[in-house]
C-alpha cells in the first residue's frame, strides 16, 4: 500500500496535475484523489497527508476543529458520486 499511496502523491504533485485555485477544479480533484487512495486501501489521514502533506495533515487531524477530518470525508463521498455516474454532469 505504501508504493500505491507514494505513486499517487508523486502524481498529485506533478506539474501537470497542479490546479488553479478555483474552487470546483480543487473540489474535483480532492475528490479524485480521495477515491483512488480509498481504492488503495488508504485512511482519511493518509489521504490528507497526500493532499496537503504530512506536517499540515499531523497537525490538522489533532487538532479540535474537526474541519481536514469533514473536509476529507465530504472528499471522497464526491468521488464516489462522480464514479457512480455524476461525471456525466460535468461532461454536459
Amino acid at each position: 500500500m505504501a508504493a500505491h499511496l507514494t505513486t499517487l502523491a508523486a502524481l498529485v504533485a506533478h506539474p501537470n496535475h497542479q490546479l488553479h485555485c478555483a474552487r470546483e477544479p480543487l473540489l474535483l480533484r480532492e475528490a479524485l484523489v480521495a477515491l483512488d487512495g480509498r481504492c488503495v486501501g488508504a485512511s482519511y489521514r493518509e489521504m490528507a497527508a497526500v493532499l496537503y502533506g504530512v506536517k499540515r495533515a499531523r497537525a490538522e487531524w489533532c487538532a479540535v476543529s474537526r474541519a481536514m477530518k469533514d473536509r476529507m470525508r465530504r472528499a471522497l463521498a464526491k468521488g464516489e458520486r462522480l464514479r457512480d455516474g455524476g461525471y456525466r454532469k460535468l461532461l454536459e
